[in-house]
């Protein structure tokens, strides 16, 4: 009987400490996680500010980010031709007012309800 209880004590002293080890696992991922939610915050308002810095500087050529502001501004013209490529494939425009996707000959957009001119 003697081999058994030890066996059985080895068994629950075992169990304690992987049941300790599962909640430390589990405080670690759940801390990680927050950290992650916090990482994603931060990246969002830096994107907000950049979003704002490039609106507000974007007309300024002495601006010491004028070669990223230039890149930027000719990115937008080439999604602008791509995009009117899209259109003249479908048959379709595009909202001026919203960025929308409609019909060629639609005097409204659905979507936002601006005139098309």
């Amino acid at each position: 009987m003697d081999f058994f209880e030890k066996m059985g004590e080895k068994i629950a002293v075992a169990g304690t400490e992987v049941s300790k080890k599962a909640k430390e696992v589990s405080a670690v991922v759940s801390l990680k996680n927050k950290i992650r939610t916090e990482e994603s915050k931060i990246q969002t308002l830096y994107q907000t500010i950049g979003e704002k810095y490039f609106k507000e500087h974007q007309d300024y050529e002495g601006d010491v980010y004028a070669e990223e502001i230039a890149s930027i501004l000719a990115a937008q013209a080439g999604i602008v031709t791509l995009k009117e490529q899209i259109d003249e494939i479908q048959g379709t425009k595009t909202c001026a007012a919203c960025g929308e996707s409609i019909e060629k000959d639609a005097s409204f957009c659905p979507k936002c309800g601006a005139k098309i001119s």
